[in-house]
């Protein structure tokens, strides 16, 4: 009877087991892959998104502008001799003087050359055909601004330009807008080429690179026999010359520097406009431009000439001894 009790008893116990095994879990062999359904994109992870780190903007340097533009008044130029300005104002006349020496053209602003005061541009036969149109037909009737080195003639100022990018056009201000400004200033030109000593006996100039030249010469009389200006002085064995002079050269066109004499101690000697040929063997030819008095030419020797000259043209002296 017992053995029969623990008989029963154990295998109740065993058809328990077996049927607890039967509900459970089924346990997939670590060999053999389970199938997954696909991931639905919710289901997906996702990655972090990166962020970058905000930074300050760069410091961006503060636009600067450019001063404003300024010209002087036609009726002001004769105040500014010597200077490189810009000058406005209105074409009353214009002329291309064809028949006369180095046929000019003549823009006068302001008023005409007829009266004593008025403001003169000049451009010359060389540099006319710069100009896309006659400049006596495309500026009259305009306001124009010109840019340039202020020069002297007679009581009156002018200024000599050799390009139309040295003449602006100024457009009419509608009503109640600001008057027009000028174009930017061109630079000045740069006598580079001719900066440096130039003489021959008796006379010689220095020429910067800006232009500003001076010239000396002798004349010939000593202050000891008579004081009166100007004269030749002798200090410590060494002469010093009388004549002197202030040249401005305003422009270059090839090989040939323009420009004016600013003063003279002999107006006889050099005065008026002038011009320097740059010449081989460093040499130079100065001429004097539109002056009868003044109508003749002078040959200047450089430092280099003596290295750079062959002996043919040593022997000649072009420069005196």
């Amino acid at each position: 009877m017992n053995r029969f009790l623990l008989t029963s008893t154990v295998m109740a116990l065993l058809f328990l087991a077996l049927a607890c095994a039967d509900e459970g879990p089924e346990v997939a062999s670590p060999r053999t892959p389970v199938a997954t359904a696909p991931a639905t994109p919710e289901e997906e992870p996702t990655a972090e998104p990166t962020v970058a780190p905000t930074l300050p903007p760069e410091p961006t340097a503060t636009p600067t502008l450019a001063p404003e533009l300024t010209a002087i008044a036609w009726e002001e130029a004769i105040d500014h001799i010597g200077e490189w300005s810009t000058v406005c104002g209105p074409v009353p006349y214009a002329h291309y003087w064809s028949a006369d020496r180095g046929q000019p053209t003549f823009v006068d602003i302001g008023r005409s050359y007829l009266d004593p005061e008025h403001f003169t541009v000049v451009i010359w036969d060389e540099d006319r055909g710069n100009f896309p149109a006659p400049p006596e037909e495309a500026y009259l009737g305009e306001t124009v601004c010109v840019s340039g080195w202020i020069e002297p003639y007679l009581d009156a100022a002018q200024v000599t330009v050799d390009s139309p990018d040295d003449i602006v056009i100024q457009a009419t201000p509608a009503a109640g807008s600001a008057s027009p400004q000028p174009a930017a200033s061109p630079v000045p030109p740069h006598f580079t080429p001719f900066a440096k000593n130039w003489g021959r006996h008796g006379f010689g100039i220095t020429v910067s690179a800006s232009g500003e030249t001076t010239a000396t010469w002798r004349i010939y009389k000593w202050c000891s026999d008579d004081p009166t200006p100007p004269c030749d002085a002798m200090t410590e064995h060494e002469i010093i010359s009388g004549g002197r002079a202030t040249i401005i050269f305003t422009r270059v066109a090839g090989e040939t520097a323009y420009g004016w004499v600013k003063e003279s101690t002999e107006e006889q000697v050099l005065s008026g406009r002038i011009a320097l040929t740059l010449q081989p063997y460093d040499m130079a030819l100065l001429e004097f431009v539109g002056n009868e008095l003044l109508d003749y030419e002078n040959i200047l020797c450089g430092p280099n000439y003596w290295q750079e000259a062959p002996e043919w043209l040593k022997e000649q002296s072009p420069c005196g001894a």
